[in-house]
């Protein structure tokens, strides 16, 4: 099983700080990390509560039927995405504001969906694996009293549908 980690959007500690750090109390005080992982399972559901101020407030995942606990706060709407049984996480793009809080999500699947969480800020990150057609299978990340901070994904060997993430790919030329 190949493992890849992407540090995305840690805003205000460094990528060492959240390897070192353990589910609890974070560098920064106020700050919580947590891990949504059951491994070797692909992510199949996602839940992201958008709050008033139009930051991500707080996330939760779902392997098979088994929702996580949700980490962050519970200010905002919820939304819910799940996925179809034969289809997997492919691709992860967001972005943040001027604060440290990250204000959108978009994780791309091997289908070609898009499931679109919050308003885009300036900042962009993208995240992919680095084998084609393997699948999110965690996510690594922090949050504070008012929004999700930072994230990290990982990776597992998924299903090989080379012709859909192809096709998918090139949709954007």
């Amino acid at each position: 099983m190949l493992f890849l980690f992407l540090t995305l959007v840690l805003l205000g500690a460094s990528a060492n700080g959240l390897q070192q750090q353990s589910q609890g109390q974070g560098i920064a005080e106020g700050c919580s990390h947590f891990v949504l992982t059951k491994e070797g399972q692909k992510i199949t559901g996602i839940r992201v509560q958008v709050g008033t101020s139009g930051y991500l407030t707080s996330i939760q995942v779902q392997h098979g039927t088994t929702w996580s606990p949700r980490h962050g706060s519970l200010q905002g709407t919820l939304q819910e995405v799940i996925l179809n049984t034969d289809e997997s996480i492919v691709q992860v793009t967001g972005s943040n504001g001027k604060t440290h809080c990250l204000q959108q999500l978009t994780f791309v699947t091997d289908k070609g969906r898009k499931l679109e969480f919050g308003q885009v800020g300036p900042n962009h990150f993208n995240a992919l694996p680095q084998t084609v057609g393997d699948a999110l299978s965690s996510i690594f990340g922090r949050y504070d009293s008012a929004c999700l901070t930072g994230l990290t994904f990982e990776w597992i060997s998924g299903p090989k549908d080379v012709k859909a993430v192809k096709k998918q790919s090139s949709k954007g030329k």
